[in-house]
C-alpha cells in the first residue's frame, strides 16, 4: 500500500514541476509512513493542500529549503508539524 501511495505522490504535471520544498516535503510524508491512513485515490489532494498549507502557514520551513537547499533540524521539525497539522484537518474531510 505504502508503494502505491508513493507512486500517486510522484506524478507531477511536465507544466508544472514542484519547487524543492514541496518535492521535499510530499516524498518526506510519504516514505515517513504520514500518508498510510490516506486513501490512495486521495493521494494526490492531501499533496496539493499539503504544499498550500506548508507555504501558508509554515514560511520559515519554506525559507530554509528553499535558501539553503538542505532539510536541517529546524526545518524537519516545522515540517513534522505542518503535515501533523494538515493531516488532522484532512483527514476530518476526507
Amino acid at each position: 500500500e505504502r508503494g502505491k501511495r508513493l507512486q500517486e505522490l510522484l506524478k507531477q504535471s511536465q507544466n508544472s514541476p514542484l519547487q524543492l520544498f514541496e518535492q521535499v516535503a510530499v516524498i518526506y510524508a510519504g516514505i515517513n509512513g504520514y500518508l498510510d491512513e490516506v486513501p490512495v485515490e486521495k493521494i494526490v489532494s492531501f499533496a496539493l493542500g499539503l504544499r498550500e498549507y506548508l507555504k501558508n502557514s509554515k514560511p520559515k520551513y519554506v525559507e530554509i529549503v528553499q535558501g539553503k537547499k538542505v532539510l536541517d533540524d529546524e526545518a524537519e521539525g516545522l515540517l513534522k508539524e505542518g503535515i501533523n497539522e494538515f493531516k488532522q484537518t484532512f483527514l476530518v474531510s476526507a
